[in-house]
């Protein structure tokens, strides 16, 4: 594997931003994220980092972006339509390890979550902790992205055009 000049730069800035054990360059470590569950040509990542931390995250991004480095972004990479793949190499960031739920408001009926929280974490955690809230389940697996999820719906793409959560 080969890396652009750019590209080398930012993932030696990589390795420097965040723990050894949490930045993958390693072909053998970073090939499964050169292809997801579709028939899209595979493309191989220059390195792949778990962040833990919001911070961490802007680190990264900031240094990319100084690097003109390109960034994809991942949980449970059961995406479909090469959605994930690294077309032009660069960093995939991982999110699986940030998968904390911070807050649970009953009043308001929300729930704060970092992007790596799938969908039978708040399962679980709601049986586990507020035993009489519910929420509906979407046509994907279980181990998948509640914020992937979210950010893939159909939203409007007009100014005016009418979001689903406004009444009327």
């Amino acid at each position: 594997m080969s890396l652009a000049a750019n590209h080398s730069n930012a993932v030696a800035k990589l390795k420097n931003l965040l723990p050894a054990d949490r930045v993958l360059t390693a072909e053998d470590k970073i090939k499964p994220y050169s292809c997801d569950m579709t028939e899209a040509d595979p493309a191989m990542p220059d390195a792949v980092a778990y962040p833990l931390t919001t911070e961490e995250v802007v680190a990264v991004v900031k240094m990319a972006n100084e690097e003109k480095c390109p960034i994809v972004p991942c949980v449970a990479r059961t995406n479909l339509g090469a959605l994930t793949l690294p077309t032009s190499g660069g960093i995939i960031l991982d999110f699986t390890k940030m998968n904390r739920i911070l807050k649970v408001n009953r009043d308001e009926m929300y729930i704060v979550i970092e992007p790596g929280v799938t969908f039978q974490q708040i399962k679980d955690f709601l049986e586990a902790n507020h035993g009489d809230l519910r929420f509906s389940y979407p046509l994907s697996p279980p181990w998948t992205s509640v914020t992937a999820n979210a950010l893939l719906q159909d939203w409007p793409t007009s100014a005016s055009a009418e979001a689903p959560w406004t009444s009327g």
